[in-house]
């Protein structure tokens, strides 16, 4: 009988909850990025941890930008279409990687598709915390930022044991097969 520490009125929203499932993808695919990448570029690349450090910063400041612009568009393009736009372009970052990595291309490359994810990345989250706000009433507004919160704290717990578990698994099958 007594109060919730968040309110159970903030997944009454279909609108809410679909956000809240896209927010925990999007935000836990920045911790896995953020893992995995700079790995691989220690790793296989054989650079220094200052150098992936620097490499790795195009990609937090594109996630920024896009957080910060993305605003801009949202008088002249609807929700729907910049969520598509977003999650096409962490798509199409994430092929680039993914190539990359398979034909071990050099570092631009990698740069380049991190900057790419990012802006998708920095686009869908400033979005769908705005529809998480805008699919619930002000007065739960409280409720939403500690959801908010919960979610990205969650989604980043997820995102960096799912990146670890695919990591090790990969370096197994590796050492097991040589």
């Amino acid at each position: 009988g007594k109060s919730p520490l968040l309110s159970l009125e903030v997944f009454d929203s279909q609108y809410g909850r679909a956000a809240l499932y896209v927010l925990l993808v999007i935000s836990g695919l920045g911790p896995a990025v953020n893992f995995l990448i700079p790995l691989y570029i220690q790793i296989v690349q054989g650079r220094t941890s200052l150098f992936t450090a620097v490499a790795v910063v195009p990609y937090t400041l594109a996630i920024a930008t896009a957080a910060i612009f993305i605003v801009r568009l949202y008088d002249r393009l609807s929700p729907r279409v910049i969520g598509a736009g977003g999650l096409i372009t962490v798509s199409v970052g994430l092929t680039m990687l993914a190539f990359t990595i398979r034909n071990q291309w050099g570092t631009p490359v990698v740069i380049l598709s991190l900057i790419i994810v990012g802006l998708g990345e920095g686009s869908l989250l400033t979005l769908v915390f705005n529809v998480l706000v805008a699919a619930s009433p002000p007065s739960l507004a409280g409720d939403v930022g500690a959801m908010r919160g919960v979610a990205n704290n969650l989604s980043t717990a997820l995102g960096t044991a799912f990146a670890s578990l695919a990591a090790v698994t990969l370096l197994t099958l590796f050492v097991g097969g040589s």
